[in-house]
């Protein structure tokens, strides 16, 4: 048994640095894409496609290096995923065929899944339960915030550069961190699981989680109030434009802003957390989040919404979040402790899962008016405290997450 690793304060920010950076790369061209299209001899509906490969990849990549982690160690699975992130980079730098560079988008997005996945279980490792939702705010706020701060970034390499150094910068980053993580980031899974049969004994765990309605109940709310947030990302630019006259370049803005909200709010939490409970905090959470949308809503039933109050509405919503979400991270990867990496994978792409739904309804159900966007947002979040509500009474009673 591996002895457990001092200083865990800086493997989780490496671990964190490594997860932000790497999914940032999910969205760091957007601004591009029309240049894009031209440079590929593409329409901008093709190079739009790889934003839906990354997703689908990501989603694989978590379930897979998750359990894989719980058998190997979390170190090895981060530095091949580190590694495939690189490579993939590189790739995508130099590669003229859309084909090609859609379906190496994939390999890129399970690489950067290795780093969002094991930045979650080291936290399970290196803390107890609620101490692990302090380290997690700052893993939450990373994976959060840099998916949306990444586009704008993006848009300056782009035109200082062109779009190809977008991920000739990504790829530089994966060399900066792999070998940072090479020589500094210890092996944090001390009870590595023997097993002959990997595969089998992945899908019994992936069964166990579940079947486990304390295991669902974290899932399920992270899901949901995800899904909440994603609406706005992905139906803003499109329906703000409409409503409200705002522009593309400034949708970019107001998503910066509102996503900030997630930082306060995840000090708070971190501040609160072991005094107050993990549990109180994720309803806390979810009880900012209905009173922003609810407020919302009416607003948009009066025809009272302007910019001022669309921001102060998500960064409340983002605020709400800062409280649940590091919370809920924690104390799903404690249901049952040594199903950590499983539990993280599957967590992670349910969380993914929620983004897909809200991608979905943009495109069947296309909210086109303030009120309809407003009650979609409205039925994730009430999805959420329903979810929490039903559920969250197994995760006080299940003797794991004590």
């Amino acid at each position: 048994m591996t002895p457990a690793p001092s200083r865990p304060w800086a493997i989780v920010l490496l671990a964190t640095l490594i997860a932000g950076v790497s999914l940032s790369s999910a969205a760091i061209f957007v601004a591009a894409i029309p240049d894009m299209a031209v440079d590929f001899g593409t329409s901008v509906g093709r190079i739009q496609a790889s934003l839906a490969t990354f997703l689908a990849g990501n989603v694989a990549g978590q379930l897979m290096a998750g359990p894989i982690s719980d058998y190997f160690g979390r170190r090895r699975v981060l530095l091949w995923g580190v590694a495939l992130w690189m490579l993939a980079s590189t790739a995508l730098a130099v590669t003229t065929n859309i084909d090609l560079f859609i379906g190496i988008r994939v390999f890129q997005a399970i690489g950067a899944a290795a780093g969002m996945t094991m930045a979650r279980a080291v936290v399970r490792d290196l803390y107890g339960r609620a101490e692990g939702a302090r380290a997690m705010s700052l893993v939450m706020f990373a994976i959060s915030v840099a998916p949306i701060m990444a586009p704008a970034i993006g848009g300056y390499i782009h035109v200082y550069l062109g779009w190809r150094a977008t991920f000739w910068v990504m790829a530089g980053s994966g060399v900066v961190l792999g070998l940072w993580a090479w020589l500094r980031f210890p092996e944090t899974n001390t009870d590595t699981r023997v097993q002959s049969n990997v595969l089998g004994a992945m899908i019994a765990d992936y069964r166990t989680l579940l079947g486990s309605p304390a295991f669902l109940a974290f899932a399920g709310t992270l899901a949901a109030t995800y899904g909440a947030w994603y609406l706005f990302v992905a139906d803003g630019a499109v329906l703000f434009n409409t409503e409200l006259g705002i522009k593309p370049e400034q949708f970019g803005t107001i998503m910066a802003l509102a996503a900030l909200g997630f930082l306060p709010g995840s000090l708070v939490s971190n501040r609160l957390t072991v005094r107050v409970g993990l549990e109180r905090m994720i309803g806390v959470g979810l009880a900012i989040c209905l009173a922003a949308v609810g407020l919302f809503a009416a607003a948009a039933f009066l025809g009272s919404v302007n910019v001022i109050v669309l921001v102060a509405a998500q960064t409340l919503i983002s605020f709400g979040q800062g409280f649940s979400a590091p919370n809920i991270n924690a104390g799903a990867i404690h249901v049952f402790p040594r199903m950590a990496g499983a539990a993280t994978g599957l967590l992670g792409a349910m969380q993914i899962g929620g983004a897909i739904v809200a991608t979905l309804i943009v495109i069947i159900v296309a909210p086109e008016t303030l009120v309809t966007f407003a009650l979609v947002q409205l039925g994730f979040v009430a999805s959420a405290a329903i979810c929490w509500m039903a559920l969250g009474r197994f995760v006080r009673r299940s003797p794991s997450t004590g």
